[in-house]
């Protein structure tokens, strides 16, 4: 099935050997009141719920509904609504019934319990999640029906934004200002689209294109090339493209974020894909001078990075070993490595 590609994506990160893996650990402070880090599991469908500063673990909450299991595919903050959104794409197996849909699902992060979900169809292959900074409307990427989403804040079901065409597979997604920009694995290719008009424009890109951040200001977006293990920067009215080439045996990039003050992008480099084997890179890349600053190992197959507000953290999920690291950005060090459920992907940092 097409979905199983985008398990493939998520299920090959694995932690550096920096000791053994943190324990999670009681904390008399409510959680509720706690910064935290939202993990999504792929192969035990769960949310991990982490504590932004020791990693402690708060809770997991389960993505099953009835007899349907879900994966945890993708993870996102709404910072207009100040809710977790998860891409949840049905875990098929032997009993599954055959009208399951993939969903996305809504946490309230004051009680990390299930708010609401919202059905997307049946063998949507959801991938990616973003949201509108001030609407809260969500986007949603469907990977095996090459198309786009939009959940209205608040609403019960999606309606259609986009239709990318066939081949596109669309994957990775970053909303700068109104533009959202879409990374096709299978077109080597991004979309912009118009959130307020619907309309898209293609640029190609020359490779495998995984996952896409922008710049603060909106004029550009780094988006990752798998095949090449490039980033580049389309800038988003002329459509140039500039092309930064990872370092040190590169593998096979995957996710990207860039630091608040547009200054660094933050690339983990996961191989697997291709047969190729795992790679361990975090990259920061200087977004001036265009170049790798420094790298450092956090595991093997890296896939999902995320910055705090601050740019002071990153934390990177390690789906190979089961664990997430957190690395300080100045001098790209591991602070903790933390257990969480099967093949973590998805992550986002939560700060009240």
């Amino acid at each position: 099935m097409r979905v199983q590609t985008l398990v493939h994506i998520s299920a090959l990160a694995a932690l550096l050997d920096c000791g053994q893996p943190s324990q999670p650990h009681n904390n008399t402070t409510p959680p509720a009141l706690r910064a935290k880090v939202y993990v999504a599991n792929e192969m035990d469908g769960t949310v991990s719920v982490l504590d932004r500063h020791t990693g402690a673990l708060l809770s997991t909450v389960d993505l099953t509904q009835g007899p349907v299991m879900f994966m945890g595919h993708n993870v996102h903050m709404s910072t207009a609504t100040r809710r977790v959104v998860v891409t949840a794409p049905v875990m098929v197996m032997p009993d599954t019934p055959p009208d399951a849909q993939d969903q996305l699902v809504v946490l309230d992060p004051t009680t990390d319990v299930i708010e609401r979900r919202v059905p997307l169809g049946v063998g949507m292959g959801a991938a990616h999640v973003v949201s509108h900074p001030t609407t809260g409307e969500i986007y949603v990427s469907a990977f095996n029906r090459n198309q786009v989403l939009r959940v209205g804040s608040g609403q019960s079901q999606a309606t259609l934004l986009a239709t990318l065409g066939e081949g596109r597979g669309p994957h990775g997604l970053a909303l700068c200002g109104n533009r959202l920009v879409v990374a096709n694995m299978d077109g080597h290719s991004a979309h912009v689209i118009d959130v307020d008009t619907g309309a898209a424009a293609e640029t190609t890109l020359g490779g495998m294109a995984v996952q896409a951040a922008c710049a603060p200001d909106g004029h550009a977006a780094y988006i990752t090339l798998f095949d090449l293990a490039q980033l580049v920067q389309l800038d988003l009215t002329t459509k140039d493209i500039q092309r930064i080439q990872l370092i040190a045996t590169p593998r096979g990039p995957v996710q990207v974020a860039v630091s608040p003050d547009g200054q660094y992008a933050y690339v983990a480099d996961q191989g697997m894909l291709l047969n190729r084997p795992p790679s361990r890179w975090l990259y920061q890349v200087d977004l001036a001078a265009m170049v790798v600053s420094q790298l450092t190992e956090v595991g093997s197959g890296a896939h999902g990075v995320a910055l705090s507000k601050d740019g002071a953290l990153a934390v990177v999920t390690n789906a190979a070993d089961n664990t997430v690291s957190y690395v300080a950005t100045a001098g790209l060090a591991t602070i903790h490595t933390v257990n969480v459920g099967t093949k973590p992907n998805g992550v986002a940092v939560f700060e009240p």
